[in-house]
C-alpha cells in the first residue's frame, strides 16, 4: 500500500469530508468519519485511505473504491476548491436536493454543504 499523507496540523486544515450514507456501517463511529485537506489538496481511494475504507464501508460496497476515486484541488487563486474523478466509473456529488453526474478527469466546482 501506499504509504498515509501526514496528519495536517489543525491550523493547515481547510475543509474536510466526511463519510456518509447507507454504504457506511451504522456501528462506524461518527468522529472517525472525517477525512482533512489542505492548500495542497487532498486523494481520495484505497491506496490513501485504506484502513478507513476497510473498517467503515460495509463489505459489498468497498470493491467500487478506486485506488484513487478522486481527488480535491484547487480551483483558482480565490482560494475555492473542486472535485475531479480519477476513476472511470461515474460518480454523483450531492447537491441540495439534487445529484450532479462527473465524470473522469472532469472537474466540478465544490460548494458549501456540498
Amino acid at each position: 500500500p501506499m504509504p498515509q499523507a501526514p496528519a495536517l496540523h489543525p491550523s493547515e486544515v481547510l475543509f474536510w469530508l466526511e463519510l456518509g450514507g447507507t454504504a457506511v456501517r451504522q456501528d462506524f463511529p461518527a468522529e472517525l468519519r472525517r477525512v482533512c485537506g489542505g492548500a495542497q489538496g487532498l486523494i481520495i481511494g484505497r491506496s490513501h485511505q485504506q484502513q478507513l475504507h476497510c473498517e467503515a464501508l460495509n463489505d459489498e460496497v468497498a470493491q467500487y473504491i478506486s485506488r484513487e476515486h478522486f481527488r480535491v484541488e484547487r480551483s483558482g487563486a480565490g482560494g475555492d476548491f473542486c472535485v475531479v474523478p480519477m476513476a472511470s466509473n461515474l460518480m454523483w456529488l450531492l447537491r441540495g436536493s439534487g445529484r450532479v453526474a462527473m465524470r473522469s478527469n472532469d472537474p466540478t466546482q465544490l460548494c458549501s454543504g456540498d
